[in-house]
């Protein structure tokens, strides 16, 4: 049944000299290695080190259908040992995929990517989630679990991970795509599908997450002109662009891109929808008592959305025309700027 048998998740370390090739592999882990009472989904190991210990999160689905995540220790990388099993008060989902464990401002944050979670309200549109609950106490001890919060409001957002870089700050990248949805994917067409999202910085606010993207991109930007609102505004567009948006004055907005994409806040709810340019994704809402910064890079068919400084984000695939395609904000009173992006260009010895 591939659920119980018919299948194998075994965890092996790869080893390499330059990040790319790798050829030393070991297997450490197989499924009759896990517990006892897990079925043979388990997966996606995430490693770290704290001082002189290695550290191993990896998803699982229980024989019950309930979804955990796995926590060992190693002091070689070759021998672990189970510490610990995560889980939820009330069960939420059967597998949870993709974890990841950090430490931000002093934080204890999981996120991971719990399959089997029904839709509640606006909340949990997908077919899968992705999240995160702040951990309470000691990740290899006792410990008690928040309110699963979502990452992001949008279509195609899942599996995200995280790295610290060298400046110190945590960064986000998300698989910008949706497995096992029925959503359209134009670009099969052409042999491929999905891509990853922008890199984003995470902070703590408050206790909750907070997404905001790379400063590095503005690398990218090109030309780029101010606009001042008064009630609306309508631009022509590069293919690839970034908008900083400013509310000044207003308790609606309604943002407009591609040929049938609409952003719109009213009434405390910020809610995301397609026409036909969202080939089966129709509409998503988070709730946003204000609305004061829109941040929002779009490509040829992708779109991400960061509102209040990362407060609440969305992320989705679309496909409009291109010639047809307008930018258009309407509110009381507002200011933005908007810049064209320069492809990222990737020399191939960069690669190799």
């Amino acid at each position: 049944d591939y659920v119980e048998e018919g299948r194998e998740h075994n965890t092996i370390l790869a080893q390499g000299w330059d990040g790319c090739h790798f050829h030393q592999k070991t297997l450490l882990l197989r499924n009759e290695d896990y517990p006892e009472n897990v079925t043979c989904h388990v997966r996606d190991p995430k490693v770290w080190k704290e001082q002189d210990t290695y550290c191993m999160v990896l998803g699982a689905r229980r024989k019950d259908d309930v979804g955990e995540v796995l926590f060992y220790q190693s002091t070689d990388l070759l021998h672990w040992e189970l510490k610990n099993s995560l889980v939820t008060e009330k069960p939420l989902g059967y597998m949870w995929e993709c974890p990841d464990y950090f430490v931000l401002d002093g934080v204890s944050v999981l996120t991971f990517s719990p399959q089997g979670v029904p839709a509640d309200g606006f909340r949990f549109q997908n077919i899968y989630q992705s999240g995160y609950c702040v951990l309470h106490g000691e990740i290899g001890g006792d410990y008690t679990l928040s309110e699963f919060r979502e990452l992001d409001a949008g279509f195609d957002f899942y599996a995200p991970q995280t790295y610290q870089d060298e400046q110190g700050r945590r960064i986000l990248i998300g698989w910008l795509g949706m497995p096992d949805s029925d959503y359209g994917y134009a670009e099969k067409a052409y042999g491929w599908t999905q891509m990853q999202t922008i890199p984003r910085v995470l902070s703590v606010r408050d206790g909750a997450l907070y997404q905001q993207p790379l400063p590095e991109l503005q690398a990218l930007r090109r030309s780029a002109f101010r606009i001042q609102v008064e009630e609306s505004s309508e631009v022509r567009c590069a293919p690839a662009y970034e908008t900083d948006i400013r509310v000044e004055e207003g308790d609606h907005l309604t943002l407009r891109f591609g040929t049938d994409g609409v952003l719109e806040w009213k009434d405390g709810m910020v809610t995301l929808s397609f026409g036909e340019s969202g080939l089966g994704r129709t509409s998503r809402t988070v709730p946003l008592e204000q609305l004061k910064r829109i941040q929002l890079f779009c490509d040829t068919s992708s779109i991400e959305i960061f509102l209040n400084d990362g407060a609440a984000v969305f992320t989705s695939r679309f496909y409009a025309d291109p010639v047809a395609s307008v930018f258009s904000v309407a509110v009381q009173k507002a200011e933005f700027i908007m810049w064209e992006l320069q492809p990222i260009s990737i020399r191939k010895e960069n690669l190799l």
